[in-house]
């Protein structure tokens, strides 16, 4: 759901999110992982994000979804 993602990074240890963030961030589009950064860490509002980025709101909220996804996945890797 949209609650999940926020829910396990405030239980996150800043140091594992700060590794896997640095581990992933290769694998991404400049401008995705901008959106990302902004939405999700940042916790700006999508259409804020989209024209700050350059991107369609549609884009940020693919990129924010796809990249929170990758990360859960290496920080519980990393977490193991």
């Amino acid at each position: 759901g949209p609650g999940v993602d926020a829910e396990w990074a405030g239980e996150l240890d800043a140091h594992l999110l700060h590794v896997a963030l640095g581990r992933i961030r290769g694998g991404f589009d400049p401008a995705n992982w901008r959106a990302f950064e902004l939405a999700w860490l940042g916790g700006r509002p999508a259409a804020e994000v989209a024209a700050a980025v350059g991107v369609p709101v549609a884009q940020v909220y693919v990129a924010k979804s796809r990249i929170a996804r990758r990360l859960e996945e290496e920080v519980r890797f990393l977490a193991d």
